[in-house]
């Protein structure tokens, strides 16, 4: 991975790395088609959407009102963001209080995904996201 890389691409591809067994497709809507999520993976015949952030970077009203409305319909949304090593993973009807409040906005799963601690299971915490996420494991 570049030094170019953003730190945002390189969460995506830290998902994707940890969960290699769902099938992920990167979104690239641009303005065209503003607000979808970052991420759409299926596993175990269950299909999510995945908003990613950097923190501080928060979500834009566009995303917020996307993530609601697919929610509304009876779809997967999960906000996913990520603090150094800590990562905060919300359900999508939590998109507009995420808007208000950041951060500490109450959380569905907070993981901490440091690999040089060794008190931290970074393989159960992966897991863990993955039941969340897909209800399954």
């Amino acid at each position: 991975m570049g030094r170019s890389t953003k730190p945002e691409s390189k969460f995506k591809l830290e998902i994707r790395k940890a969960l290699p067994d769902v099938h992920w497709q990167p979104i690239e809507s641009g303005t065209m088609m503003a607000g979808i999520p970052d991420m759409n993976g299926c596993f175990g015949g269950v299909e999510v959407w995945i908003e990613t952030k950097i923190w501080p970077r928060k979500l834009t009203p566009a995303q917020a009102n996307w993530i609601i409305a697919r929610y509304n319909a009876g779809g997967r949304v999960w906000i996913a963001v990520k603090r150094g090593v800590n990562v905060k993973l919300w359900k999508g009807y939590k998109a507009r209080d995420l808007l208000r409040h950041g951060w500490e906005t109450p959380v569905d799963l907070w993981l901490a995904l440091d690999s040089k601690d060794k008190t931290i299971d970074v393989p159960a915490a992966w897991a863990a996201f993955k039941k969340t996420v897909f209800g399954r494991a």
